[in-house]
């Protein structure tokens, strides 16, 4: 259940309240609701906010919060990382998961620059939509009966939002090469990332959050293809809108001329794959590479091969992740009517931006767009895994 990487979700759920249980059951598991003296109303009440803050995209929404949520939940119960965290970095690292796309309206951060968009203003074109969910969410929480955090000190609180500043951010593709770098080379110094000091946990956190936000490729193949076909369609939606306001296209945005293998295989490519090699190398665990990384390598290959399949013109009809003008979940919404609850919120940078990047070559959503069901008790709990340490961890 929310201890396995196949943990399912969507479906008749997106009308429930998937975010809301997720996060419900980990501030729970972790304890956080007792060690931090949380109003378990004030939690509620703040878990229903930020689920109420996701927009009805067709990827980027509740689902996909609480998917990132499971899937760093999966990391840190499947290795040893959770018993060096301390209480602060756990609910911080909860909570940044669960808020990382909060108000996300799924378009990018490049289509709000060039749309010259009022948030693109405020945040000065740096981080724009990453900005705008971290501050959003604060303002969630300081709300007096959404303060989940009013019985922690200054100190404490400060500590909290450092660290989800941190790891919010980097989930910005901008900035995506610059972790990728900076794991390769304390590991190839032979100096890698130590769970012992607190600056490197709050790498490998970062390091998590970043693999779970980008991890539907780590799927069993029949999950993985639902949230790429969600995925395109909300590029689709954007690349609409370009049309509209006579901007270019973005690449594999264009729905009269789907790419759908060829953005996938580049995404996996030149983004996700790097990220991943970083992420199993360091962890040494067989349970995140045998039931994470090798399905990636696998969905991978089919990939590369439907894009050679994809120049054939017969290849739009017979894929069934072909364009239409259906949305997967529901209808686009034609011109003049309400495309996201915030007309004037474009979103974060989750483009194929590997076209940007072709000379570096360095959603883990974990659960299944279908229902949603949460558990922590039992043999559908926490997988157990012998040689589930961090090679890399340097214990002090």
């Amino acid at each position: 259940m929310i201890g396995r990487s196949t943990f399912s979700g969507y479906g008749d759920s997106q009308k429930g309240r998937p975010l809301y249980s997720v996060g419900f059951a980990l501030f729970y598991r972790y304890n956080l609701i007792r060690k931090f003296k949380i109003d378990e109303t004030k939690l509620r009440n703040f878990l229903t906010a930020v689920e109420d803050g996701y927009l009805d995209n067709p990827y980027h929404n509740s689902m996909h919060g609480a998917d990132v949520a499971q899937a760093v939940h999966f990391f840190l119960s499947n290795t040893q990382i959770h018993e060096f965290l301390t209480d602060n970095e756990k609910i911080a690292i909860i909570i940044s998961a669960l808020i990382h796309d909060f108000e996300h309206p799924g378009l990018t951060n490049k289509f709000l620059i060039a749309a010259e968009d009022m948030l693109s203003t405020r945040y000065n074109d740096k981080h724009v939509l990453e900005n705008h969910h971290l501050a959003a969410a604060a303002q969630i929480l300081q709300r007096p009966g959404c303060a989940i955090l009013e019985n922690v000190s200054a100190t404490d609180k400060k500590e909290i939002r450092s660290i989800m500043i941190h790891c919010v951010l980097a989930t910005d593709l901008a900035s995506h090469f610059d972790h990728i770098g900076n794991f390769k080379r304390r590991m190839t110094l032979g100096d890698p990332f130590d769970v012992g000091v607190r600056e490197d946990r709050i790498n490998i956190l970062t390091m998590a959050l970043k693999c779970a936000d980008l991890g539907h490729a780590s799927k069993p193949r029949e999950i993985h293809h639902r949230w790429t076909q969600l995925v395109m369609e909300e590029f689709y939606r954007q690349g609409d809108k370009e049309r509209r306001l006579g901007l270019p296209i973005s690449a594999f945005m264009d729905r009269n001329k789907p790419q759908v293998a060829k953005s996938q295989t580049g995404f996996i490519d030149y983004l996700v794959k790097p990220l991943w090699e970083c992420w199993v190398t360091w962890l040494d665990s067989e349970t995140i590479y045998n039931s994470c990384y090798k399905t990636l390598l696998e969905n991978h290959e089919e990939w590369k091969q439907l894009s050679l399949e994809e120049s054939d013109p017969d290849f739009r009809d017979a894929s069934p992740l072909a364009s239409n003008s259906e949305s997967p979940t529901q209808s686009p919404t034609n011109d003049g009517e309400k495309d996201t609850k915030r007309s004037n919120i474009s979103g974060r940078e989750l483009s194929p931006v590997f076209e940007e990047h072709k000379h570096v070559r360095a959603d883990m959503p974990l659960m299944s767009p279908k229902n949603v069901s949460v558990s922590l008790s039992g043999s559908d709990g926490i997988m157990k895994n012998s040689t589930n340490t961090p090679r890399h961890k340097k214990i002090v």
